[in-house]
This record gives structure tokens, sequence and C-alpha cells, in this order.
């Protein structure tokens, strides 16, 4: 098989996973084991990690995040 075919392959397998996947989640929906919902662009959490954000802006978006400092343990130790 030539070169040239590996990236249409592997843009078709893509595409089929996309599909499957689609499929898969229009099912869900369809037996109402899943609710989808619109967020407006505003409430849209990736903005802070995404936009320039204004700091009442950031500071909505983080504390809806809920983000928190968890204390850091590390395993094992450092030999000199």
């Amino acid at each position: 098989m030539p070169f040239l075919w590996l990236p249409i392959l592997s843009f078709m397998l893509a595409l089929t996973i996309s599909t499957s996947i689609f499929h898969f989640i229009c099912e869900l929906v369809a037996c109402g084991a899943l609710r989808l919902r619109h967020v407006s662009t505003n409430f849209q959490l990736v903005n802070i990690f995404t936009k320039g954000l204004s700091c009442e802006r950031f500071q909505l978006l983080y504390f809806q995040v809920q983000l928190r400092d968890l204390p850091l343990q590390l395993q094992g130790s450092i030999k000199e």
C-alpha cells in the first residue's frame, strides 16, 4: 500500500469512530439515559482556560469549577 493512502485511511478511521460515538450518544438521548442542555457562551467553563476574561468573569467561572488546592504528596525518595 503506498504511503499516500495512510493519511486517507487514518481520516476514514477517525470519521468512522466519530460517527459511531455520535450514534451511541443519539441512542442514549432517545432512550432517556442522557439529557442534553444548551449552555450559553457566557457560562461555558472552558472559557476560563481559553479566553482572556475580566477579573469578575474569571472569578465567577473559577468558583463554578470549584478548583481546590490539593495537598501534594510524592511517593518514593530522591537519591543524592
